[in-house]
């Protein structure tokens, strides 16, 4: 892979990002969509709902809003705000950290809401500022990746967060590598190649660990890291492209992301392999789940966007309304209905994809 390579990717990611979205230039801008018109804050039927409750106001906070799981956590939160009399202002993080710690310290000056659900680029990094939205009177729900420094818990860190919905990132890579091993059974040596989205950012890190926690037990097991596939298959395909020509006797090929084994699929045919390299994704998208059930790829791990934006949401209202909400952490046995988190042909039938990336 050569640096223009590298460089050109670093910048698609962000041109999809800014061209999907049309975000102005304030930090705080709430999402926009293609068209350019600000998306309305959503709201419950017309009318007090019983009780006179007056609606909750949140803000969300997503990694970026030009990516697909990150929709789906926004349209899950829409729908339980519409149901409980609440209203979402929604933030696109563009995968930048930075930009979130902004977006946050603005929509606490604002003094406009009662409630942030997070999805944090690096939640470590944003601990500050989140704290100084609790002090400010902000109850605290994030999503997908922790608000606190460790990938290996679920419970909520920050004193104040009353809910944490997800996987933490440490675990998702061991479940991915999981697979791995699956299909590399009877394959002696089994040459692997890995394609992380962001290397560059934490969670990428705690996920690359999980996975190799699992397949340092395996020594018959040879990973290739390979470059970044930036969370879309036409990124991916280029990257992918370049492996398998160096590498042609690749047994499995796995991402931490089903968009970017969309474009390794393609890529795999292109080198006439079809058949040849099993395929490991990530997050239990449609398409990646119906590849499952036609054989075509080897399994994928479930993700559970739009459960983490209902429940997250859920959480938050009912504590602003002063319902008494014991802080916990909800991971993949509670959000998958029993079913994953490692979806294969044995159980992919049974399985409903909560996204389509």
């Amino acid at each position: 892979m050569t640096q223009f390579r590298r460089h050109l990717q670093v910048l698609m990611l962000l041109a999809v990002a800014v061209l999907v979205i049309a975000c102005g230039g304030s930090g705080t801008t709430p999402t926009q969509s293609a068209s350019g018109a600000e998306t309305t804050p959503t709201e419950s039927a017309s009318g007090t709902p019983e009780g006179g409750e007056e609606p909750v106001r949140i803000a969300m906070f997503l990694a970026s809003a030009a990516n697909a799981y990150a929709q789906a956590q926004l349209e899950g939160a829409q729908e339980v705000a519409a149901q409980m009399n609440a209203t979402i202002d929604s933030f696109d993080g563009q995968f930048d950290s930075q930009r979130q710690y902004t977006q946050l310290q603005d929509a606490i000056a604002s003094g406009k809401y009662d409630a942030f659900v997070i999805s944090p680029n690096d939640g470590n990094a944003l601990l500050p500022v989140t704290e100084e939205a609790v002090a400010a009177g902000i109850v605290i729900g994030c999503i997908l990746a922790p608000c606190g420094s460790s990938f290996e818990t679920l419970e909520p860190q920050v004193e104040g967060q009353v809910v944490f919905a997800g996987i933490p990132f440490f675990e998702n890579g061991a479940q991915i590598a999981e697979l791995v091993v699956q299909a590399c059974e009877g394959k002696d040596p089994c040459k692997v190649a890995y394609m992380p989205g962001a290397p560059e950012l934490p969670l990428e890190t705690a996920r690359l660990q999980g996975f190799n926690s699992v397949i340092e037990q395996h020594p018959h097991i040879q990973v290739i890291l390979t470059s970044a596939g930036g969370y879309l298959a036409e990124s991916a395909l280029p990257v992918a492209q370049d492996v398998l020509r160096a590498n042609p006797d690749i047994a499995v090929f796995a991402s931490s992301g089903d968009q970017m084994i969309n474009g390794v699929e393609q890529a795999v045919k292109d080198a006439g392999l079809e058949g040849k390299v099993a395929l490991v994704g990530n997050g239990g998208t449609k398409s990646a789940v119906q590849a499952v059930r036609e054989g075509r790829w080897f399994g994928t791990v479930a993700g559970y966007p739009r459960s983490e934006g209902k429940l997250a949401t859920e959480y938050v209202i009912r504590a602003v309304r002063g319902e008494d909400v014991t802080p916990r952490g909800f991971g993949s046995e509670d959000l998958g209905a029993g079913i994953g988190p490692l979806i294969t042909q044995d159980n992919a039938n049974d399985f409903e994809a909560e996204w389509e990336g």
